[in-house]
């Protein structure tokens, strides 16, 4: 799912920008012409000063061509003055209006929501599996106590059974099956948690 009335939006803006780029080279253009006319005309005036020739004809022609020139630019110019003031038919205004009414609501519906509800039922069975799996411990060590008890009555450290009678290796290694807060932290930021990998029982 993507938000294509931003597309939609740049696009209007591109359209814009190109045009605007469009008067802004025909203005330097006409700027150069200007610019060229006159250089044109100073060395005419030069030269004739140096050779003593008559340009008056060409001076005048190089002055009509020059008031063309400059009416031209003045032109050019002024569409581009006015070309930064055009906007786009789709306000900024109505792209925020398009996402907070209708994308979000569409996205949370078709995306969001059912993702936040299976992460929901993964939480209650993490839950029901963690209660299960500590009332498994406390029971196995409520039964293995009682099997040390009836092979040694004499309860207590000095009973030969206490340490010699296994029982699930819980909280040493509870790191393969506890979800603790680094890994959640490590999920947010895209990255795998330490014991993504590890496998096994007690």
């Amino acid at each position: 799912m993507q938000f294509t009335k931003i597309k939609d939006f740049l696009k209007e803006q591109e359209a814009i920008s190109g045009k605007q780029g469009v008067f802004q080279r025909e203005r330097d253009s006409a700027l150069e012409r200007v610019q060229a006319i006159k250089a044109e005309y100073s060395t005419t005036m030069k030269q004739s000063f140096e050779s003593g020739a008559d340009v008056t004809a060409k001076l005048d022609s190089l002055s009509d061509q020059l008031a063309a020139a400059e009416k031209e630019f003045r032109r050019k110019d002024l569409a581009l003055t006015m070309s930064a003031g055009v906007k786009g038919k789709m306000p900024a205004d109505e792209v925020m209006i398009a996402w907070n009414t209708d994308y979000l609501p569409k996205y949370r519906a078709e995306v969001f929501n059912p993702l936040a509800a299976a992460l929901e039922k993964a939480r209650d069975d993490y839950y029901r599996a963690y209660a299960a799996c500590a009332a498994s411990v406390q029971a196995i060590e409520v039964e293995r106590e009682s099997v040390v008890y009836t092979l040694d009555p004499n309860y207590g450290l000095s009973n030969r059974y206490v340490y010699k009678l296994q029982k699930p290796d819980y909280f040493s290694k509870s790191a393969r099956y506890v979800i603790k807060p680094e890994d959640i932290q490590k999920l947010a930021l895209g990255q795998k948690p330490d014991n993504a990998e590890l496998k096994g029982g007690a």
